[in-house]
C-alpha cells in the first residue's frame, strides 16, 4: 500500500509539472525517497551517437560520478545495450561491469533500470547508496521497475505536450504573420488605388485637350501630337489595369453578365487587331463550333481578357506566323456557385475560347510563372508595353467569371491559352446578372500603342534615308519602340545620316553590313538585349572600333556598370535631353576623327596610339605587320591583304576607312611612303633604290606620291633631314 501511495503521489507530481526537466526531477526525488536511496538520476537518450545518455538531474556539485556514458560502458551503458535491470550490492566487488576507482570508492550499492515506452528505449533510471550506506533489495528493484515503466509513459506524455505546445505556438505565429501580410497587401492595394486615381485626373486633363488639338492639326505638328496622345493613352491603360487589380484585391469588382452573341463580340475585337496583324505580317483568323452563339458573359471583362491574350500572342509570333481564336461549346460536371447543392453534379454548358499562335513558345521553366503579377517572360519577340500585369489580370478576371484559364506551350511550336466560361445564367449569382438586355457595345480593345499610330513609317531593318548627304556621319539607332526610334531620328537627323533597326539581332546585322560611325541602342529589347549587342560589337574585329551608346530607362548604378563593363562608350538614361544626346554623340564621333588625323601625322604607325579597344589594337598590329612584311612586293594589294586578314574586301575597306579615313590602297601606299621617309632620313640608298625597296616600280611616280604626302620631293626631304 505504501508503494502504491508513493506511485500515486509521483503521478500527481509529474502530471502537475509543465516542464519536462522538472517532471523528471519529480520522478527521481520520488523514487529515491521510496527506496531510501541517497542519490538518483534519470538519463535520456540523445541524438549524439558518441554520448547517447544525457543526465537531466544535477548531482552533488562535488560529485565525481560521470554524467555521460557510451553504449556498453559501465553499468548504465550495459543496461542501455541489453535493456535489462541491474542490482549491484557492492560495486567494488562486482566484476560484471567496468567502473572507475573513484566510483568504487564513492558507491556501494546501486539500481539501474531501463526506461522503455512501447518497446522504444528512452532512458535509464538509476539510484545509488554511497559507501557505508545500505544495500537495495529485490523489492526495491521491482518497485523501481514499476516507477520506470510509469515514468516512461509520463515522459512521453510530457514530450507530446511540449510538441503540441510548440506546434500551437508555430500556428499562432504563422497566423499572426498571415494577418500582417494581409494587412500589408491591403495597404499596398489601397496605395496603388490611390496613386492610380491621382494619375487618372492629370491624364484625363492631358488626353482631352490633345484630342481637340489633333482634330485641328496637320503635318509635322499632328505627328508630334499623335506621339504624345498615344503614350498618354498607353499610360492610361496601365493605370486602368492597376485599378482593376486593386479592385479585385479588395473584392470590389463585380460582374455585370448579359446574354449576347459571343461570335460577333469576338469578331469585333479581332477586327480592331487586324491593322496591327497586317503591319507585323501575321495571319489572324477566327473559327467557331458553338451549339448556341448566345451565351452569358460580362462584355467589359471578357474584352480585357481577349485583348491581353491577343497582345501576348503577337509578342511571341514572328512575321509570317499565325494567331487564331476558336470558340466551342463544351460540357462540364463541375459544381458551379449558384448550383452547388445539386447532387450528383449535372453537365453544365461552357464556352471555351482558345487563343493560339505558332510562335516561339514559352520556356517550360517560365510557364508556371506567367500568371504571376509583374512577371515578364524574357524571350518575347516584341517588348510592347508589357509590365507583367496583363496575364495576371486575365487569370483573375476569368476566375471572377467562375471560369478557368490554362496554358500549353512548346518551344518552337507555339502557345495556346484556353479560357473556359460558364454559358448559362444559372451559373452566376443573382447580383452578377445585369437587369434586362443592354445594347451591343463596340469593343474598345486595349491594344499596344502601335495600333493607334497614324501614318506610321514602316522602317525595315537597317533602313536609311537615301536622299541624305553621304558625307554626314552615320548613326545606327536600335530600338524596338517605333515612337522612341522616330523621336531620336527627329532629334539628330539634321546632323547625321540615320540607319535604324528594331531589335538586337537586326541591329547587329546592320552594324556588320553598314559599319556606321556610331551605334545608339536601347538596352531592354526582345531577343538580344543592348548589353549582349554591345558585347558582340566590341569583340568582333569588324565592328570593335564603332562607339556604342546605350540608351535606357534603367537608371540604377548597377545597370550602368554592367553596360560600361560590356564595352559601351557611354550610357544615357531616359528621359534624356536632346542637346545632351547630340553633345555626347558628337563628342564620340569627334574623338574617332582625331584618331584618324593622328594617323596621318605619325611617321611610324603605333597601333596602341590609334586603337580604342584591345581588339582594334590587335587588328592594327596584324595589319601593319602584314604590310611591312610585303612592303617591297609591288604586287601586294587589296586582294592579298583582305585574304590574309580573313575579311572580305568590303569589310576590310570599311574597317580601315573607319580607323584611318583612307581606302585600303591608300593605307598601303601611305605605309610604303612612311617607310621610304625613314629610309631617306637614314640615307639607306638613293631615291631610286629606296622607291624600289618600298614597292614602287616607277621612281617618278614615287616622287609624285611622296610630294603629295610630305610637300617635298624625296631629295629635298633627304637634304632637309640633315643630309
Amino acid at each position: 500500500m505504501r508503494e502504491l501511495a508513493l506511485l500515486n503521489d509521483l503521478a500527481v507530481s509529474v502530471a502537475t509539472e509543465q516542464d519536462l526537466d522538472k517532471a523528471l526531477d519529480a520522478v527521481v526525488r520520488g523514487a529515491t525517497k521510496a527506496v531510501k536511496a541517497e542519490q538518483g538520476t534519470v538519463s535520456l537518450i540523445t541524438d549524439d551517437p558518441s554520448l547517447p545518455l544525457k543526465t537531466l538531474v544535477r548531482q552533488d556539485e562535488n560529485s565525481k560520478l560521470r554524467k555521460r556514458c557510451r553504449i556498453g560502458d559501465y553499468v548504465t551503458g550495459w543496461v542501455l545495450l541489453n535493456r535489462e535491470s541491474v542490482r549491484i550490492d557492492d560495486l567494488s566487488k562486482d566484476k560484471r561491469f567496468r567502473s572507475s576507482k573513484e566510483e568504487e570508492e564513492l558507491i556501494r550499492s546501486l539500481l539501474c533500470i531501463p526506461v522503455v515506452v512501447k518497446g522504444e528505449m528512452v532512458g535509464v533510471l538509476q539510484v545509488i547508496n554511497k559507501a557505508g550506506g545500505g544495500i537495495f533489495t529485490d523489492g526495491d528493484l521491482r518497485f523501481l521497475n514499476i516507477v520506470a515503466s510509469q515514468s516512461g509513459q509520463l515522459i512521453r506524455i510530457k514530450q507530446l505536450q511540449e510538441e503540441t505546445y510548440a506546434k500551437r505556438l508555430e500556428a499562432e505565429r504563422a497566423r499572426a504573420e498571415s494577418e500582417k501580410l494581409q494587412e500589408l497587401n491591403e495597404l499596398k492595394s489601397r496605395f496603388t488605388a490611390n496613386i492610380s486615381h491621382d494619375l487618372r485626373t492629370p491624364l484625363t486633363l492631358m488626353i482631352g485637350p490633345l484630342r481637340d488639338m489633333l482634330a485641328g492639326s496637320s503635318g509635322e505638328s499632328r505627328e508630334e501630337l499623335g506621339l504624345i496622345y498615344r503614350n498618354a493613352e498607353r499610360l492610361m491603360k496601365l493605370v486602368d489595369e492597376l485599378l482593376d487589380l486593386s479592385r479585385l484585391d479588395e473584392g470590389n469588382m463585380r460582374l455585370s453578365v448579359t446574354r449576347r452573341d459571343i461570335v460577333k463580340f469576338v469578331s469585333d475585337i479581332l477586327d480592331s487587331f487586324r491593322p496591327m496583324a497586317e503591319r507585323l505580317r501575321l495571319s489572324l483568323r477566327l473559327s467557331e463550333s458553338l451549339t448556341e452563339p448566345e451565351v452569358c458573359f460580362d462584355c467589359e471583362k471578357l474584352e480585357k481578357v481577349l485583348s491581353n491574350l491577343l497582345s501576348n500572342a503577337f509578342k511571341f509570333t514572328p512575321a509570317g506566323g499565325e494567331v487564331s481564336v476558336s470558340l466551342s461549346s463544351v460540357a462540364d460536371t463541375r459544381k458551379l456557385p449558384a448550383v452547388a447543392g445539386t447532387s450528383p453534379p449535372v453537365p453544365r454548358s461552357f464556352v471555351e475560347i482558345v487563343v493560339s499562335d505558332n510562335g516561339i513558345g514559352i520556356p517550360q521553366d517560365q510557364i508556371g510563372k506567367i500568371f504571376d503579377r509583374f512577371y515578364r517572360a524574357n524571350n518575347v519577340l516584341r517588348s510592347g508595353d508589357g509590365c507583367g500585369i496583363g496575364l495576371s489580370l486575365v487569370k483573375e478576371l476569368v476566375e471572377l467569371h467562375h471560369g478557368d484559364v490554362k496554358v500549353t506551350s512548346m518551344s518552337g511550336k507555339g502557345t495556346s491559352f484556353a479560357v473556359r466560361l460558364p454559358a448559362e445564367p444559372e451559373a452566376y449569382e443573382k447580383d452578377e446578372l445585369a437587369e434586362g438586355v443592354i445594347a451591343d457595345l463596340h469593343p474598345r480593345s486595349i491594344l499596344p500603342e502601335s495600333i493607334f499610330q497614324e501614318n506610321e513609317e514602316k522602317y525595315s531593318s537597317a533602313s536609311s534615308d537615301d536622299g541624305e548627304r553621304k558625307d554626314k556621319p552615320s548613326v545606327l539607332i536600335i530600338d524596338d519602340n517605333s515612337d522612341v526610334l522616330r523621336f531620336i531620328r527627329k532629334c539628330i537627323s539634321h546632323r547625321y545620316r540615320i540607319l535604324s533597326a528594331y531589335d538586337g539581332e537586326d541591329g547587329l546585322h546592320a552594324a556588320m553590313e553598314k559599319i556606321p560611325d556610331l551605334v545608339l541602342s536601347d538596352v531592354m529589347m526582345p531577343g538580344m538585349d543592348g548589353f549582349e549587342l554591345c558585347r558582340r560589337l566590341k569583340t568582333d574585329e569588324r565592328t570593335s572600333h564603332i562607339p556604342v551608346v546605350l540608351l535606357t530607362a534603367r537608371a540604377a548604378a548597377g545597370d550602368k556598370i554592367v553596360g560600361l563593363e560590356t564595352g559601351a562608350d557611354d550610357y544615357i538614361t531616359k528621359p534624356f535631353d536632346r542637346q545632351e544626346l547630340l553633345a555626347r554623340i558628337g563628342n564620340l564621333i569627334e574623338q574617332r576623327r582625331r584618331l584618324r588625323e593622328k594617323f596621318a601625322q605619325q611617321m611610324v604607325l603605333e597601333p596602341s596610339d590609334l586603337a580604342v579597344t584591345p581588339v582594334d589594337a590587335n587588328f592594327l598590329e596584324k595589319l601593319v605587320n602584314l604590310v611591312d612584311k610585303n612592303i617591297a612586293d609591288i604586287h601586294f594589294g587589296v586582294e592579298r591583304l583582305s585574304s590574309e586578314m580573313g575579311m572580305s574586301r568590303v569589310q576590310l575597306y570599311r574597317k580601315i576607312r573607319a580607323l584611318t579615313d583612307q581606302s585600303v590602297n591608300e593605307f598601303i601606299q601611305t605605309m610604303r611612303l612612311k617607310r621610304a621617309a625613314k629610309l631617306l632620313v637614314r640615307r639607306g640608298g638613293n631615291v631610286a633604290e629606296i622607291s624600289y625597296s618600298v614597292g614602287f616600280d616607277n621612281p617618278s611616280y614615287f616622287a609624285k606620291c611622296f610630294r603629295g604626302l610630305y610637300g617635298k620631293s624625296p631629295s629635298e626631304y633627304m637634304n632637309s633631314s640633315g643630309g
